[in-house]
């Protein structure tokens, strides 16, 4: 039985070399084709293995691929792009990509696409760079379980005495765990730690 692909893309270019390029895949068919996620969604296509999203197209917003994830769980995707930046990649991979290739190298769709069929992912050289040097860099930024410690008293709107207090360490330690979250977040005061801490899932509070 053939795999079922759909293509996301209002490029004409790219929605017109898609068959050709997929013709190189014996056991794989474009059943559909829509300019937009809504467009998409819409249709309620059925059966479905691989979605190829043109991450240009307009109005195109990450969060569209966990409302696509909601409806289709197993289902791979693969992203299309000119140019991404660090944080795009990050938030891609969080709503849920499997794989991207970059538009100028295109000619690998069918091996892009094949990979993601037999169940592993595909990774542009660019965005593999990207996913590297983030590794080592997060190494770096992992919050450690005394500075969630320090976080939570501070979300209860602790001071440093009153933490230093409640921990049992130096009011000087105290406040050089502060500034290691307040660097670690990329933040520069207490409102800010918290509600980066918050919408990292760092803290509950």
């Amino acid at each position: 039985m053939k795999r079922k692909i759909a293509l996301i893309t209002d490029e004409n270019k790219t929605a017109a070399l898609f068959p050709l390029l997929l013709n190189a895949l014996s056991n794989a068919e474009l059943i559909n084709h829509s300019s937009s996620i809504g467009a998409f969604l819409k249709k309620k296509v059925k059966y479905l293995n691989c979605l190829i999203i043109d991450v240009e197209s307009e109005e195109f917003k990450a969060g569209h691929i966990r409302a696509v994830k909601e409806r289709y769980p197993r289902l791979n995707i693969l992203i299309i792009y000119d140019v991404l930046e660090d944080k795009d990649v990050h938030e891609l991979l969080k709503s849920g990509a499997d794989g991207f290739l970059q538009r100028k190298c295109f000619f690998s769709l069918h091996v892009a696409v094949g990979s993601l069929m037999e169940g592993g992912s595909f990774l542009s050289p660019e965005v593999a760079r990207m996913v590297v040097a983030n590794f080592w860099t997060e190494q770096d930024t992992i919050i450690s379980r005394r500075e969630r410690e320090v976080l939570q008293l501070l979300a209860r709107g602790k001071n440093c005495r009153e933490i230093s207090e409640a921990l049992e360490i130096s009011r000087e330690t105290s406040k050089v765990h502060i500034r290691n979250i307040y660097t670690k977040l990329n933040v520069n005061k207490r409102d800010e730690a918290l509600s980066k801490a918050r919408e990292d899932r760092i803290i509950v509070l």
